[in-house]
């Protein structure tokens, strides 16, 4: 039998540890938040998600830099200080070992590839029609989330899909009013396959009062500005639909975007339609 005490103080370390990874963290606070020394939810922390917790902080680190490197112009010794990387040469190192190449050569890499991609894409936007996108404020919402963690593999997320449906139907959470939500965290451009992060989410109403089980979380999705765009189809042709929200529409809007999860709110799934029928909400966080 699981110890649902144990769950809830890793789940409280690792949300901890996500708001909080930019500044400079201490095992005290690691130890004051699980409620454990800090070398017994080290060795916690790394059977469960197969990384210490030292190297969870560091990754998370490097990958927002690594998107500071990929999508803006700033210098790498501005980035690698931010990352708390007061040597130049010690980020070049680390940034190396993850992605097979040096800031500056990332930098000039992805560039060179998304002008090419860009080149072969251009008569193709010459001819393609404006797609349909809206503006639209989220308040802060509620969910009830299952996380998964691996590649974007659609049977695997579907999996946890059930679970987290499966519970919710046990507990009556589900009515007319629930919203099916999925949570993108990571950029498969800068985050490994394995360490991917995705949720299964339900929305829930604000005085709803539950401990979810296991590793099932409660929390609150921000208010945020979002562009909203629709997909028709199946989910594996989700990523044609990206293409040209990332292609063609953000090349001709003068918008930046937020470095916020992408949301993808579920309006019918294949119990009710056929797969060419299914439609997606597709939100990106705008300024």
């Amino acid at each position: 039998m699981q110890n649902q005490t144990q769950i809830d103080r890793l789940k409280d370390v690792r949300q901890y540890i996500d708001n909080n990874f930019h500044q400079d963290l201490t095992a005290a606070q690691i130890s004051d938040v699980a409620c454990y020394s800090y070398r017994n939810v080290n060795r916690i922390f790394r059977a469960i998600y197969h990384e210490s917790v030292g190297s969870y902080v560091l990754r998370l680190k490097l990958e927002k830099a690594a998107k500071e490197v990929l999508y803006s112009e700033r210098s790498i010794t501005e980035i690698a200080y931010e990352a708390d990387y007061g040597d130049l040469q010690a980020f070049n190192k680390a940034f190396r070992n993850q992605y097979g190449a040096s800031p500056a050569q990332f930098r000039e890499k992805k560039v060179a590839e998304f002008e090419s991609w860009k080149k072969q894409k251009e008569e193709a936007m010459k001819q393609s029609s404006d797609i349909q996108f809206k503006f639209e404020e989220l308040p802060d919402t509620k969910v009830l989330l299952q996380p998964y963690h691996g590649p974007y593999d659609i049977q695997a997320i579907n999996d946890s899909w059930e679970s987290l449906i499966e519970y919710a139907d046990s507990k009556s959470l589900i009515t007319d009013e629930t919203y099916f939500v999925g949570e993108i965290l990571d950029d498969e451009e800068i985050t490994p396959d394995e360490k991917l992060r995705y949720n299964c989410a339900i929305t829930l109403p604000e005085d709803t009062d539950i401990e979810p089980e296991g590793f099932l979380e409660v929390k609150v999705i921000p208010a945020q500005k979002y562009a909203v765009f629709t997909h028709k189809g199946s989910y594996e042709s989700m990523e044609k639909t990206y293409e040209i929200i990332y292609g063609e529409w953000l090349l001709n809007q003068s918008i930046e975007l937020v470095d916020k999860p992408i949301l993808e709110i579920y309006l019918n799934d294949e119990s009710q339609v056929k797969k060419s029928e299914l439609l997606t909400e597709i939100y990106v966080a705008v300024e």
